[in-house]
């Protein structure tokens, strides 16, 4: 067996067990991957710590879950030098620059689960954008952290995933990262070969996965067609929901229901010839539907700003034209 050029490894085979240095913050997309690692065998991991950003009034799911499992935990926001000796650094979705001084304290540096085929998607959204684009196919990538740079460094390992029809950013999520645990965990069992093999992103293919922000959630019946509708639903709800308002309200639509099942024969017929932001009760499927560019989406729940929330037919009884049945008209307009 040849040896590697890392001094006390062997390529293929760790002689050792790892000291972890875990990096992260969210429920999502970081979790998944401290409970994976929080869950291999000593042989594997010998000490695992957590570093994160610690709010004692909001503590995030990786706090939580340190907490929970008894695990070390070093507040990000209160370090005043980033050398805390470990043997591999594993991060996912931190969303802070890390300092060229953290990873040289990594024998053998940081490697990031990023949940995209990169350089498709470098940044901070890449499973809502995936969504969005409507890309048929992703998949989940291992690089190594680049100094003050996100998602630059080398690929050590990608896994291609084909992208479930009507997959919501929290089903793709879990798709994703069961998959990036698979390489995770085989690329920590081949230390440092796993590492010794990386290489570089094309540049050329590079696409950026900007922050989401509320305003992506509003809806403009007039341009936007039954599927961007129902792709935006699936991508922002977990954390936007999509948004339109009604006598100047905001209204936050919830349980959207597939476009597959509102078609025009789902649709009261004195509606059917109505302008796009037209609303109306449908018995047929319990929701209210919407016409928009290209025909009618259907909601099964809202929430009208200032008040609790209402199952579709509350509302129809609450605020729908009781002179024309369930039908809204254009109340519900753009914000």
């Amino acid at each position: 067996m040849l040896r590697s050029r890392h001094k006390g490894w062997w390529i293929g085979r760790m002689t050792r067990s790892l000291s972890v240095l875990f990096i992260g913050s969210d429920e999502l997309v970081s979790l998944p991957v401290m409970k994976m690692l929080h869950n291999i065998q000593p042989s594997i991991i010998s000490e695992l710590k957590a570093l994160t950003r610690v709010n004692p009034r909001k503590p995030n799911a990786i706090a939580q879950f340190c907490v929970q499992n008894e695990i070390e935990m070093i507040n990000w926001d209160s370090l005043d030098c980033f050398t805390i000796e470990h043997d591999v650094g594993i991060l996912s979705s931190f969303g802070r620059m890390i300092p060229m001084e953290l990873i040289k304290s990594s024998k053998h540096g940081i490697i990031n689960v990023h949940p995209s085929l990169l350089p498709r998607w470098r940044g901070s959204s890449p499973i809502p954008r995936t969504i969005l684009a409507n890309d048929r196919v992703s998949g989940v990538s291992l690089m190594m952290i680049s100094p003050h740079k996100f998602d630059t460094g080398l690929i050590i390992r990608q896994s291609e995933v084909v992208v479930p029809e009507d997959a919501s950013t929290e089903s793709l999520a879990a798709l994703l990262l069961n998959e990036g645990n698979k390489l995770l965990l085989d690329t920590l069992k081949e230390l440092p070969h796993s590492l010794d093999v990386a290489f570089p992103q094309a540049e050329s293919e590079v696409t950026y996965a900007l922050k989401l922000k509320s305003t992506d959630a509003l809806l403009d019946w007039h341009i936007n067609c039954c599927d961007v509708i129902w792709r935006k639903y699936r991508a922002l709800s977990f954390k936007f929901p999509l948004t339109t308002s009604f006598k100047g309200k905001k209204v936050r639509l919830k349980d959207m229901l597939n476009p597959n099942l509102t078609p025009e024969d789902n649709i009261p017929t004195f509606a059917l010839d109505l302008p796009p932001g037209s609303a109306c009760y449908s018995p047929f499927i319990d929701a209210i539907c919407v016409r928009c560019a290209d025909g009618w989406v259907g909601f099964q729940s809202l929430v009208l700003q200032g008040r609790k929330p209402y199952a579709a037919f509350e509302f129809s009884n609450g605020y729908l034209h009781e002179e024309h049945s369930v039908f809204l008209g254009t109340y519900m307009a753009n914000i």
